[in-house]
């Protein structure tokens, strides 16, 4: 069969191709321009895609935005110092998401580095936007945050008098305070009694002391407790290691 052949200046009219018979190979990966070059030039006809490599018409895809909402459209970065982009001069859409590049005072809040601004609202080009019409993500850290490394867990830590105690020295802190409160210590306050002899054993004390809760003083000096240094303590009765003098002065204050 013979073929017909349509060059340059050539129209094609009231004529009739079979699908099998057209070949395309003259585009040579070149763009085809089905438009004649005018730029209102639309197809017509398309039919409703079903199939996976069908083509999709504007009302299905339109249908599918619709079906979405407003989905976020990252829209690159934004310099909210000068601002730049200007969103009060361009068309602006829900779901626009922008990554704040330099931090500032823009529209009545304060952004920083990092942060996300997110048009939650259409906003055409010439209106001004105003803060009701964006979201702001923090994606900054605040300063007062609590790190791990922050948190001490020493009670006798004096590195930084300030920082937090862990939960397990919470812990560790209120076993001692229960102990305290279950040993029931009452304390007698400092009383000074006057050496009328050479005698080193004081027997005046109207408690026996708790286990190392006695404070010892000599003429104004703390003494030392234990064998070998200033005195020892057995029940109500203190007994200095040395011989008194009269007129020493002995005071003594305890928890009992």
């Amino acid at each position: 069969m013979a073929k017909t052949e349509i060059r340059g200046g050539d129209q094609i009219k009231n004529l009739t191709v079979l699908r099998e018979d057209v070949v395309a190979d003259w585009l040579g990966g070149a763009n085809w321009d089905i438009s004649g070059g005018a730029d209102n030039a639309t197809i017509t006809g398309l039919a409703a895609g079903s199939a996976d490599d069908d083509a999709a018409t504007m009302a299905q895809l339109n249908a599918l935005e619709a079906a979405i909402g407003n989905p976020m459209r990252y829209k690159g970065v934004i310099d909210v110092a000068t601002p730049s982009p200007d969103l009060d001069a361009i068309n602006n859409l829900a779901g626009d998401t922008y990554k704040v590049s330099v931090g500032g005072t823009y529209l009545g809040e304060t952004w920083n580095v990092g942060d996300m601004l997110i048009v939650n609202k259409d906003v055409a080009a010439g209106t001004t936007i105003t803060a009701a019409d964006v979201d702001k993500i923090d994606n900054t850290e605040s300063d007062d945050i609590l790190r791990e490394a922050d948190v001490v867990d020493n009670l006798t830590s004096t590195g930084v008098t300030t920082a937090p105690l862990s939960a397990n020295q919470g812990y560790v802190l209120d076993q001692k305070i229960q102990v305290l409160e279950s040993n029931s210590y009452t304390f007698v306050p400092l009383a000074s009694y006057a050496v009328t002899n050479n005698d080193p054993d004081i027997g005046v004390l109207a408690n026996v002391p708790a286990a190392g809760r006695e404070m010892v003083y000599l003429n104004g000096l703390r003494m030392l407790k234990g064998s070998g240094n200033d005195y020892t303590i057995a029940g109500t009765q203190i007994s200095f290691e040395y011989s008194l003098h009269t007129n020493d002065q002995v005071a003594v204050e305890y928890y009992y």
